[in-house]
């Protein structure tokens, strides 16, 4: 197989995610397990692991930690890749596998990639607003985004592993709400010289090229705190630009980005996309944000509009 990142990242599809996808609780040993199988797999007889990796440097008794990695994916007599599998330290770990990728010791200069597999298991909220934060944030993908950039030559792979609440009432999982996340969505995102330039869905919703696109292009004027038109937007992404196909084709895509986003937990993307004469979304946004339960039918539109720009403020840029 190739070691370019997007071999990798197709790779990992052959991955046993619907293990994942039954296994409640704490992940973490379990999704070790799984991309050691998935490495190893990939040839039998030239592919091999450390697990419990070495840190990435030496220090002195007393000053801290050289920072251990969950598994050193290794050919022969070569380390080519870290795995770093986190459900509550997301930046420090990216921050750690900066540190691996800058080499201090001489083993670790054969490196070409990372995984970073990010999973989230305790509730926020309450009574029905209870539900389990995505386990990728919008400062984790930032954080890949800048060490991509700062390591061009590497391939950095997010992979984030989301579940849903569900209160269970009888059976062994009804003993502890840390058992009542189910997972729904397994995602894999390819960063590349500071750019999230792939994306592979593994397990659950499946998002399409051409939404994909749209999604990166929303998220990006989020990060940059931007507004753009619907016909900006559509040039951008190669959509037809006027007429009724714009609203036809963008709408749906659109509405699914958002719904996806609040399920997440996170704020209504599109809301970054507005009306060339009004300078606010259209009345479809309005519509959507009251299906999904966001916006109630007393709220006035524009105040709505501009709160929600101040949470997508807050969550991404």
């Amino acid at each position: 197989m190739n070691m370019d990142g997007l071999s990798i990242l197709r790779s990992l599809s052959n991955v046993h995610w619907d293990v994942a996808a039954r296994t409640y609780g704490n992940d973490h040993a379990t999704l070790i397990g799984l991309l050691v199988q998935w490495w190893i797999s990939l040839s039998p007889g030239k592919h091999w692991v450390l697990e419990g990796g070495p840190a990435f440097g030496y220090r002195k008794r007393g000053t801290g930690g050289g920072g251990q990695c969950d598994a050193v994916f290794c050919e022969e007599r070569d380390a080519l890749g870290i795995l770093e599998v986190e459900g509550t330290r997301p930046l420090y770990t990216v921050r750690k596998i900066g540190k691996f990728f800058a080499a201090e010791y001489d083993e670790f200069k054969t490196l070409r990639f990372s995984i970073l597999l990010l999973y989230a298991y305790e509730a926020e909220g309450r009574g029905g607003a209870r539900r389990i934060p995505s386990a990728g944030t919008p400062q984790v993908f930032e954080a890949a985004s800048e060490l991509s950039d700062k390591y061009p030559d590497k391939s950095i792979i997010v992979i984030t592993l989301d579940k849903i609440y569900e209160r269970q009432s009888e059976g062994i999982r009804a003993r502890n709400e840390y058992y009542w996340g189910t997972p729904s969505t397994i995602e894999g995102f390819l960063y590349r010289n500071g750019e999230q330039v792939a994306l592979e869905q593994f397990f659950g919703g499946k998002m399409d090229q051409e939404t994909y696109r749209i999604y990166c292009k929303l998220i990006r004027a989020a990060m940059d705190s931007k507004t753009m038109t619907y016909a900006e937007l559509a040039a951008a992404t190669g959509l037809p630009t006027r007429g009724h196909q714009l609203g036809r084709r963008l709408a749906p895509i659109l509405d699914a980005i958002s719904s996806y986003e609040h399920d997440h937990g996170r704020p209504l993307l599109s809301a970054v996309v507005v009306r060339a004469d009004t300078g606010i979304p259209g009345g479809g946004f309005f519509k959507m944000a009251r299906h999904v339960g966001k916006m109630s039918s007393s709220d006035d539109q524009r105040r709505f509009w501009q709160r929600e720009l101040e949470e997508i403020k807050e969550a991404w840029a």
